[in-house]
């Protein structure tokens, strides 16, 4: 009789591990597969579902480029900015042709800068009417101008108009934005308070001109300021920084003269009453004035 073949050569037991493990292999992926729809997708923290991070198809927002930031435009043209520096060298035959083509230019046209500067222009010229003709125009396109107001105190200044002058000065003053010209302003609307005997503001006024620009000008009008205070030594340091300034400047020689005469010191009232004259001392006022005062105190005058 033929015996049954042990079932190692027929293959039956490969059979069953090999259904075995394929059985295996597809309870995991069905595991794999429903651990992956219960875990739960990434959140934002706004609470939005995050998109994957596929690429993006052309002409999608996230490629698009930036926006470039937008070109600076000046906020005067080229004729207004080259009228302006013409106006600072006194080149009026040439301002005038900026100014009219500042006029037909698509982009300019009247405007507050072009009735400043026209004003300036005519400021310039003496032509006193056309300059307040250009004014008002600036103001009433914008009142509260500072440097419109300094030009018409200006004109009401040349034109000797102090009361005028001194309101438009004091306009200026009171304006957060200040106007160009302000040393200009300072210096004349201290003068008109000099006139006016008001010696307070004036050496107010002064100084701040001194703070913005110092100037022998500026420190001999708060020397002056305080001498008519009786500050004698605030007004000697004051004239000494004057005299730095411009060791030439006869007013301020004359008027070292008078404090020093005041605070009875012979030799240097003297000396600083000499030098005055060496230097061209021709103001009558205040030569007589130091001449009265070298009579009451008996000294100061080499003459004697």
């Amino acid at each position: 009789k033929d015996e049954p073949a042990p079932a190692s050569l027929t293959g039956g037991q490969p059979n069953e591990i090999e259904s075995t493990s394929n059985l295996n292999v597809a309870k995991t992926a069905d595991a794999q597969s429903r651990d992956r729809l219960a875990s739960p997708l990434p959140v934002s923290r706004r609470g939005s579902v995050k998109p994957s991070k596929g690429p993006s198809p052309p002409g999608s927002p996230a490629e698009e480029q930036p926006p470039r930031p937008e070109t600076p435009q000046p906020e005067k043209s080229i004729f207004m900015l080259t009228a302006e520096y013409l106006l600072e060298i006194k080149a009026m035959q040439f301002t005038e042709r900026a100014l009219s083509h500042e006029l037909l230019s698509p982009s300019g046209g009247p405007s507050t800068p072009y009735y400043i500067a026209l004003a300036r222009l005519k400021l310039q010229k003496r032509e006193f009417n056309e300059c307040e003709e250009a004014l008002r125009e600036a103001l009433q396109a914008e009142f509260q101008n500072g440097d419109a107001w300094a030009i018409q105190g200006h004109v009401k200044y040349l034109q000797g108009d102090m009361l005028e002058a001194k309101v438009c000065y004091e306009r200026v003053m009171s304006f957060m934005t200040p106007a160009e010209e302000m040393h200009a302003v300072y210096l004349r609307l201290a003068s008109i308070y000099l006139q006016e005997g008001q010696f307070d503001d004036a050496k107010k006024t002064f100084l701040q001109a001194c703070r913005d620009s110092p100037s022998c000008v500026s420190w001999l009008g708060v020397g002056i300021s305080c001498y008519r205070l009786e500050e004698l030594t605030e007004a000697e340091d004051a004239l000494c920084e004057a005299n730095i300034l411009n060791n030439k400047d006869s007013e301020v020689w004359g008027y070292l003269s008078l404090v020093c005469l005041k605070t009875a010191r012979k030799l240097e009232a003297e000396q600083a009453y000499k030098y005055a004259l060496k230097v061209g001392l021709c103001d009558t006022l205040l030569l007589d004035e130091i001449h009265l005062t070298q009579a009451e105190v008996g000294f100061g005058n080499p003459e004697f």
